[in-house]
């Protein structure tokens, strides 16, 4: 006796959907290259959810396909986001450690702007703030490896 999951009609709707995700992944490719969305992620989500009804090979091999075109994505994203990882936005690093350090904003009626330039102080612990945030990072010793 066939249960639910094994009838035809469900495979055949199972490999539906595994060359609908192909399909997507191949159109959509320059998009999912994008550091900026999460789409490959998403698509590998579905494939987790619709691998657990694969009971054949036949399903099994189209899950293979999409591992394989989704695994060459994600290999050149990688490669993508090393290559741009040599450019440094040094105003939202700054933004965000005057942040982190607890810069107060001084209000429009102190003598807090000049020239429409806004200005602020720092807590006195601000730097022992940041220094103790950077301690953590240097109390592993650092990993050794052949050039």
């Amino acid at each position: 006796m066939q249960h639910k999951e094994d009838s035809p009609g469900t495979r055949r709707e199972i490999r539906s959907k595994y060359r609908e995700l192909i399909l997507s992944v191949q159109k959509n490719r320059e998009d999912m290259l994008s550091a900026s969305n999460n789409k490959l992620t998403e698509v590998l989500e579905k494939a987790n959810k619709l691998f657990q009804d694969v009971r054949q090979p036949r399903e099994a091999a189209l899950d293979a396909q999409l591992l394989v075109v989704t695994t060459d994505l994600g290999n050149e994203k990688a490669s993508q986001l090393s290559a741009e990882g040599a450019s440094f936005d040094s105003v939202a690093f700054t933004e965000h450690l005057l942040s982190y350090m607890g810069l107060k904003r001084l209000t429009n009626g102190e003598d807090g702007q000049q020239n429409g330039a806004a200005f602020g102080y720092l807590p006195q612990d601000a730097w022992q703030k940041v220094a103790q945030r950077a301690e953590n990072c240097f109390r592993a010793a650092p990993s050794f490896h052949y050039m």
